[in-house]
């Protein structure tokens, strides 16, 4: 046995002050009395309790000698080592398969709940239990724990995800408390085959339970009919599943899909367009009795249909107005002179036009340098050809499927931005086009030269370029039509909206923050779900599938696991130096000196009686 606090024992002094006391006490008092007569009598009694008098008096002084030592043990922390303290880590798969159920309704993520529970019997005698919570982020749920009633509190609240599991940052977070601890032990809990793991313990809680699943959905119009096509797997061997279409609410067809075990299968259903081209949601089922409900529908959501008032001013709109006529969604109007007001249009195009103060509450873009916006220097003309190139990356969307190899301006200005605006394209070495986004998300597009100027009206360029502008000035509510649980969305706020809700597909609605342009919402539902922007001029929905992962609806494999464990990884690679694990024995001593005291008192008090 050792002590925490040494230092304590120097209350044991008490001990030889408590003996000192007991000896100096007086053991009789004088006492005048009138007669001994009544004594004599009592003296045959008195021979019979004398013997428990000092029994009592013994005990009482046992009792506080004990009452002393005992406290000096509680100060100075008596411990029992039991060895290295070991830290148990377990990594918790709570991935969308781990809600696998059997027959019973039990999940696989129960079972893995109820077998970390067993682990918690090991964390007395000073080892810990941690816990690393693994679906598409990674965290402790609790972090060295050596109460079992806390463990268990956390594992009761515990929720399974309907995402992905990222098993090797969880491990990497674990190699952490490894790399510095080398009596860690790692346990994986998971439904995932295991093979070539070193230094970790896997639990496996997956089973043979059966599981089918839809994994995509497409649709095409094409000779006046809806062609949809969707993937359909059975995991773990072959079978025949009836797949149903259903549009719009209504099932209007039902397939039967031969499948091979674990070999993705098409199914097709073709509708006729005149009837079913409207539709806005499309969605596949299976009607089988599996283990995992949430990956037997897929849906397909169709675009709700919307238009962009944009306006062209220019004295020859020719070519500008067929390349903005070729952007999807855009209502244009055109006009040969200048507005008093530009109000209610989500973009104005000024070309060789231009008004006295451009407007601030819509997308411009702005062909020549004759009125620049505020931060931009135009400089001296520059009349031979030069090659328009883009001063970005070529993979940023706003040059996406632009070929430029043969795209000439003849006559220019070399434009030069403050820190708000960036470059756009440039001619040589010279910037002829720069953009900025305003913190309220309007965007300004300023080029120095001249359409007319250019061969860009000969070449799909022109289109290809207004378009990339306009999808970046204008984006869409959301750019996906389906994602993962667990994705990330980006969700941009429309020019003149003012509210943002989300329907989730539990039909809870929750109202989105929007200070900036777009804003980051994660689904962590099955289903589909409608973005609703909202303005006192009207109002647009996206509608959105959210899914499980695919690669959940089958048996997933992890190869190569391991923790490093070496000596050398330690911080200080004396094993030595580890935390030990001990038996502390100050509450028992504790409770066993309040118990000696209460008694102690109890017979000093019926002694005085």
């Amino acid at each position: 046995m050792s002590f925490e606090n040494p230092k304590g024992l120097w209350m044991l002094l008490g001990i030889p002050v408590l003996i000192f006391i007991h000896l100096v006490k007086s053991k009789h008092e004088d006492q005048p009395v009138s007669s001994t007569y009544i004594w004599k009598l009592a003296e045959k009694f008195m021979k019979q309790v004398l013997p428990m008098q000092r029994l009592k008096k013994f005990l009482i002084f046992l009792f506080q000698f004990i009452a002393v030592l005992g406290t000096a043990l509680v100060v100075a922390k008596p411990v029992i080592y039991n060895g290295n303290s070991i830290k148990y880590i377990a990594v918790l798969d709570a991935s969308a398969s781990m809600l696998t159920s059997d027959s019973k309704g039990e999940t696989r993520f129960d079972r893995a709940l109820e077998e970390i529970r067993d682990l918690t019997k090991k964390i007395n005698n000073g080892h810990t239990l941690s816990i690393i919570y693994a679906s598409d982020e990674v965290y402790y749920l609790i972090q060295e724990s050596s109460s079992a009633s806390d463990v268990d509190l956390v594992l009761e609240n515990a929720k399974c995800s309907k995402g992905g599991c990222d098993i090797h940052a969880a491990l990497d977070l674990a190699q952490e408390t490894a790399s510095v601890y080398p009596d860690t032990e790692i346990v994986l809990f998971t439904d995932a085959e295991c093979t070539d793991i070193h230094n970790i313990e896997v639990v496996n809680v997956g089973d043979d339970i059966w599981n089918a699943a839809v994994t995509s959905l497409t649709g095409e119009e094409k000779n006046d009919l809806v062609n949809l096509t969707g993937s359909v797997i059975s995991t773990g061997m072959d079978s025949v599943l009836p797949v149903g279409l259903e549009i719009d609410g209504q099932v209007i067809d039902v397939q039967l899909v031969e499948c091979e075990a674990d070999i993705p299968a098409e199914v097709s259903f073709s509708l006729d367009a005149n009837r079913f081209g409207h539709y806005k949601n499309a969605r596949i089922f299976l009607d089988v009795e599996d283990g995992l409900k949430d990956d037997n529908s897929y849906s397909l959501c169709v675009e709700d249909e919307y238009h962009w008032k944009v306006r062209l001013i220019s004295e020859n709109p020719r070519f500008l107005r067929s390349a903005l006529e070729s952007v999807p969604h855009v209502t244009l109007r055109t006009d040969t002179f200048l507005y008093d007001s530009y109000s209610g249009f989500y973009m104005n195009v000024f070309d060789g036009l231009y008004p006295s103060e451009y407007p601030e509450d819509a997308a411009l873009v702005i062909f020549g340098v004759s009125k620049l916006p505020e931060g931009i220097t135009a400089y001296g003309l520059v009349e031979e050809p030069a090659k328009l190139k883009p001063s970005g990356s070529v993979s940023d969307p706003l040059y996406k499927d632009l070929i430029l190899d043969s795209t000439y301006v003849s006559r220019y200005y070399p434009l030069k931005g403050n820190a708000l605006w960036e470059d756009l394209y440039q001619c040589g070495n010279d910037t002829v086009a720069v953009y900025r986004r305003s913190s309220d998300g309007t965007v300004t597009a300023v080029f120095s030269f001249d359409v007319h100027d250019s061969n860009l009206p000969l070449q799909s360029d022109l289109t290809v370029m207004m378009r990339n502008l306009f999808k970046y000035a204008l984006p869409w509510i959301v750019e996906e039509t389906s994602a993962c649980v667990g994705e990330p969305l980006t969700i941009s706020l429309l020019p003149y909206e003012d509210t943002v809700f989300i329907l989730k597909p539990d039909n809870t609605r929750i109202e989105l923050s929007m200070d900036q342009a777009s804003a980051v919402y994660t689904p962590t539902d099955v289903g589909v779900y409608r973005i609703t922007e909202k303005s006192d001029e009207k109002t647009v929905y996206k509608d959105i599938f959210i899914h499980i992962p695919e690669s959940e609806s089958s048996v997933q494999k992890l190869d190569g696991l391991s923790i490093d464990k070496s000596v050398d990884s330690f911080r200080g690679s004396d094993k030595e130096t580890a935390p030990k694990a001990a038996t502390r024995l100050s509450v028992w001593i504790a409770a066993a000196a309040l118990v000696l005291i209460l008694a102690e008192w109890g017979m000093t008090c019926r002694e005085e009686l």
